[in-house]
């Protein structure tokens, strides 16, 4: 089979150099239908190495092997209406490039711009649609051995709210198991049972700031900022990527309502069709 696919990627050469389909070897057949090197034209990537081209027809010629059997088996075991049978290929075909058509045109002229004032007066507008459906919290925390030469340094520096972000980071990149500094980074409680005993995680509702604590192996410190339950509303944050997408989305559908009825109204003025 490697033989044979070699002088596919071979017989891909002479084609380029204009050899015609008259010319050529099938390279594969299911019953009366054959595939040539001229129909695998293009499928095999500039800079591919030999054996990644040789991968890529292997798995190319093995699918049209099955799709074409699978087709011939339908076609000998299903009683078919040939007409609905091209009354449906015509309906996909014009759904089809009607799909393109529009597509084309939303690539061109949709305007994907979206300013965080509208995200904002969406949030507003919607707010019904952005409740929690889970706890969410907001925090800091610090893994590290409690006998580790930095913990007291770093334990101090977590608590002084004058100490730079970055030069804490850089003490627990060397000393600590794991951490998270973002202030700015909501998580769903459900999700970070690995990250925290708990005993913390079980009453991070009534937790306000600092706490600490620890299990046989690690110290936790923790700073709890914020904690949201479900039912309350998601912070904009959260949702503003989504509301983006709701807003562009909004965008796509009004301007393919907008083309399909200035076509219909272009026509109707020409005189294109009639009911008759």
């Amino acid at each position: 089979m490697k033989k044979h696919l070699v002088f596919i990627v071979i017989a891909l050469f002479a084609i380029a150099c204009g050899s015609s389909k008259s010319d050529e070897k099938p390279i594969a057949r299911v019953y009366d239908q054959y595939l040539y090197p001229s129909d695998v034209k293009g499928l095999v990537m500039p800079g591919l190495s030999n054996h990644d081209s040789i991968q890529m027809l292997k798995n190319y010629v093995d699918e049209w092997i099955r799709q074409h059997l699978l087709v011939a088996k339908a076609t000998d075991n299903v009683d078919i209406d040939k007409k609905e049978l091209e009354k449906k290929i015509k309906d996909y075909k014009e759904s089809l490039l009607i799909f393109e058509y529009e597509n084309e045109l939303i690539r061109q002229k949709l305007d994907t711009t979206v300013t965080l004032g509208q995200i904002t007066d969406y949030y507003n507008q919607h707010r019904s649609n952005f409740e929690l459906r889970f706890d969410i919290v907001k925090l800091n925390y610090i893994k590290i051995k409690g006998n580790h030469p930095e913990f007291t340094a770093i334990k101090k520096a977590f608590t002084d709210p004058k100490t730079s972000n970055e030069t804490l980071k850089e003490a627990c990149r060397r000393a600590s198991q794991q951490f998270s500094l973002n202030d700015s980074v909501w998580f769903v409680v459900d999700e970070i049972g690995k990250l925290i005993p708990s005993s913390v995680l079980n009453n991070l509702a009534s937790i306000k700031g600092y706490t600490e604590t620890k299990d046989s192996s690690f110290t936790y410190l923790i700073k709890v900022n914020a904690f949201l339950a479900k039912g309350n509303m998601s912070p904009l944050g959260i949702v503003k990527d989504n509301i983006y997408k709701i807003i562009v989305n909004q965008r796509k559908v009004e301007m393919i309502k907008s083309i399909r009825e200035e076509i219909y109204k272009d026509a109707l003025q020409r005189g294109d069709f009639e009911s008759i």
